[in-house]
């Protein structure tokens, strides 16, 4: 339902720490060139630390297997997920991102408010009762 109140945007933000992140998140963008963002994003973190973190080399099949699961187009998804521009584009959000001071995650940015943490429900309807 489109009430025209609230617009959510993604972005890329993977952690250093997380020696897949980058995959996932190359992984959720070929996924979203075929309408399926939200699905991978949901199939992913369902899945990671099942089928897949830690070893982009092992878990580079995996992506692939998720995405035939939602049955995107596997050879344009693998081609999507080998083109260095795809990298170079989570590289260059997360590089936006700390330039606005974002150095973790989750982060929210609600009418120009930076918001950190995991927080309740409540913060955001409240914040975003007060924009109406």
């Amino acid at each position: 339902m489109n009430t025209g109140v609230l617009r959510i945007v993604y972005r890329d933000f993977p952690l250093d720490i997380h020696p897949s992140a980058p995959l996932a998140a190359a992984a959720s963008r070929c996924a979203a060139d075929q309408g399926q963002f939200w699905p991978m994003y949901e199939q992913l973190f369902a899945t990671h630390g099942l089928r897949w973190g830690g070893a982009p080399e092992r878990d580079r099949p995996v992506m692939s297997e998720l995405a035939g699961e939602l049955s995107l187009d596997i050879a344009r998804f693998n081609t999507c997920l080998d083109d260095p521009a795809t990298a170079q584009a989570v590289r260059d959000e997360a590089s936006q991102a700390a330039q606005l001071g974002i150095n973790s995650t989750p982060n929210f940015i609600v009418n120009g408010q930076l918001l950190r943490g995991a927080l309740p429900y409540t913060t955001f309807r409240n914040l975003i009762e007060q924009l109406r």
